[in-house]
């Protein structure tokens, strides 16, 4: 999520500053991090996407 997030500007980018930690344990054991301006997604299958 870092990865992403970083990619996208970091706190200056369109997500801004993160709302909430990381939530694992989706069913396609995949997370979630909420930010400002949107949340980026991770699962196993996608890989990491907004």
């Amino acid at each position: 999520m870092r990865v992403r997030w970083g990619s996208l500007g970091f706190e200056n980018g369109k997500l801004g500053y993160p709302v909430s930690g990381e939530v694992c344990g989706q069913p396609d054991g995949g997370c979630f991090q909420r930010f400002q301006g949107g949340t980026i997604n991770y699962s196993l299958t996608r890989g990491t996407y907004l």
